[in-house]
């Protein structure tokens, strides 16, 4: 027997009402999974979470059943991609050479994967990137424990150099850097700091990449030769 209108009006009061609650709760199409398979397709800088919701379209409010935070997001993507970094192949008679291509391998991890202020992604990276380089430098003769110093050290210059090309970008490029350069020398008073006065506009003039790549030199060129001999060269 075919439904009343009242009928029919109660069911779709019903389904609407249950639709609304369904908004309210946990969408039952929606899982971490499918946030994180979207958020694939942002790049880092330009994921939000409500972009997130608009491109699974769900409200933004509902996708914080599954995540915490746009950081959350970043963290697991970031982790996803550590697992895939590429370094070049073991070379420990050309160890300086690797330390140095490995350097910005890693370095352009980071500057894809803008840091948290936490620096969780950056340990993601460097957790991930410890095996290739302790391969690397054990074969080329240092101790376990040199290996870990020297990793740790290039991990350091890797979050320096990643902090650094972070900060030219919230000045909006290097134009907004040095200007912002040119109010804090301006700060300065000559007469109690001559010297540094002096140097920071040298130092403003400085190609910020050619600065980042001497000091890997640097410090990598401070490193002495380790005194065993590569484990691929003994007989």
């Amino acid at each position: 027997m075919p439904a009343s209108k009242a009928g029919i009006h109660s069911e779709n009061k019903q389904r609407i009402a249950g639709d609304e609650r369904r908004g309210r709760g946990r969408p039952a199409r929606l899982s971490r999974e499918k946030i994180l398979e979207a958020a694939r397709a942002f790049r880092p800088e330009d994921l939000t979470v409500p972009g997130l919701a608009k491109a699974l379209g769900v409200p933004t409010s509902s996708l914080y059943h599954h995540i915490d935070s746009r950081e959350d997001v970043l963290l697991q993507l970031a982790r996803e991609s550590a697992t895939k970094l590429e370094f070049p192949p073991a070379d420990p008679a050309n160890w300086k050479q690797w330390l140095r291509k490995a350097a910005f391998c890693l370095l352009d991890f980071h500057k894809e994967y803008l840091l948290s202020t936490d620096g969780k992604m950056g340990s993601a990276a460097n957790s991930a990137a410890f095996e290739p380089f302790l391969e690397t430098l054990e074969e080329a003769g240092f101790t376990s424990e040199q290996a870990i110093y020297i990793t740790n050290a290039i991990a350091g210059w890797v979050l320096s150099a990643s902090s650094a090309h972070q900060q030219l970008k919230e000045y909006g490029g290097k134009t907004g850097f040095a200007k912002a350069a040119r109010e804090q020398i301006a700060e300065i008073d000559p007469g109690t700091a001559p010297r540094t006065y002096k140097v920071l506009p040298v130092l403003l003039a400085m190609d910020r990449d050619r600065m980042l790549s001497m000091h890997l030199d640097w410090l990598i060129d401070g490193i002495p030769v380790p005194k065993s001999k590569s484990i691929r060269n003994r007989s």
